[in-house]
């Protein structure tokens, strides 16, 4: 693999995530990229986090810290919904904190695998409310 350039501050020829430049990303692709399962999406951010040493959206430290769920579908080969819920400690019970309401995130996929959250993070109440706002903002085209 040939070196890579790196400058101090991103142009738009270079990757968002790592400043490469252009073509010389190794994760660079298809803008056009879609994704079919979210075995695909798990896979694409796996191999993204491993080329540009960072942790992966689905670790399992951050999915048990967040006591995060990854529901199956994926809408529009690119976004798809997580569910996190606040667990207290049996210690943080004792200082009077309790178990918050599950709630739901609406993340993307991009071509290259990094994944990122669309709005706010824990927005919706339901996962129906999260469909709801993929469904009419982001596939509404």
């Amino acid at each position: 693999m040939k070196a890579h350039k790196f400058t101090q501050f991103p142009s738009q020829d270079q990757c968002s995530h790592c400043m490469w430049a252009g073509n010389e990303c190794p994760t660079k692709e298809d803008p056009m990229k879609k994704y079919r399962t979210i075995q695909d999406i798990k896979r694409a951010n796996h191999e993204w986090a491993i080329t540009h040493k960072r942790v992966s959206i689905f670790d399992r430290g951050a999915m048990e810290f967040f006591s995060s769920q990854v529901h199956d579908k994926v809408y529009g080969g690119r976004y798809f919904i997580t569910s996190e819920q606040f667990i207290a400690t049996d210690y943080g019970k004792t200082l009077g904190f309790k178990d918050g309401d599950r709630l739901y995130t609406v993340r993307e996929c991009r071509p290259d695998g990094s994944c990122d959250t669309i709005g706010e993070f824990q927005a919706y109440k339901s996962i129906e409310d999260a469909e709801r706002y993929i469904n009419s903002h982001l596939l509404a085209n």
